[in-house]
């Protein structure tokens, strides 16, 4: 590792947040095991749960807690999401306000969740194409195991997560998933920025088995 990629670690600690919902109620044992022994900044590392009937809130209050600290970036993990030992510190290393590591659908085409931006309700937006292992900028991305630095949420404001796709006051392009919401209307409506997928950086999505990649899937 060279040092200007140490810097990024050194520097950083970590806020991971994890939202849990009706759609996920529980954590599985190999979620909790994973964070435990994945290395960490020396920054610090805190790490906190939010159960709420609304994902979005969850999401919100959970943001909430993060600006409390003085961490300087907060991880967002799904409750199943399985996390590598060093999927931490190669997020820190990408030095993007905005990134996600690579995760899969766990069921049908095993797709990665990255997105292009389709404008239409009720229709999944195209694949963002990539080689694996490349740093690739997206406009729509699943939450499921992303890092964002702090300056992120302190320049938007609450509701930094919504989930709209049922409002029709709305335009049709943000009629959208709270996910969707925050890398669409949060990062790119109101700062200009996009997300990015670190496609090389692939961590676990549980469902009967682990999810790894297309391909690459693993019983628990």
């Amino acid at each position: 590792m060279q040092a200007w990629e140490l810097e990024p670690v050194r520097q950083a600690s970590v806020f991971c947040g994890m939202p849990l919902a009706p759609s996920h109620p529980y954590v599985h044992h190999k979620v909790i095991e994973a964070l435990l022994t994945a290395q960490k900044p020396p920054g610090g590392f805190q790490w906190a749960f939010c159960a709420n009937f609304d994902v979005a809130e969850a999401r919100n209050i959970l943001v909430k807690q993060f600006l409390r600290t003085s961490c300087t970036h907060m991880l967002f993990l799904d409750s199943d999401i399985i996390i590598q030992p060093d999927t931490i510190v190669k997020l820190l290393q990408c030095r993007k306000p905005v990134v996600s590591a690579a995760y899969f659908e766990k069921r049908g085409g095993m797709s990665m969740q990255a997105y292009y931006h389709s404008e239409v309700p009720w229709r999944r937006d195209p694949q963002v194409e990539y080689r694996d292992g490349e740093l690739v900028e997206a406009e729509l991305i699943g939450m499921g195991c992303v890092l964002i630095e702090r300056w992120v949420f302190e320049k938007t404001d609450y509701p930094w997560f919504r989930y709209t796709l049922h409002d029709e006051n709305l335009p049709d392009d943000e009629r959208i998933g709270e996910d969707f919401t925050f890398a669409y209307t949060t990062c790119f409506k109101k700062l200009g920025i996009r997300p990015y997928v670190a496609t090389g950086v692939k961590v676990g999505h549980i469902g009967q088995a682990v999810v790894w990649g297309k391909g690459d899937v693993r019983l628990l």
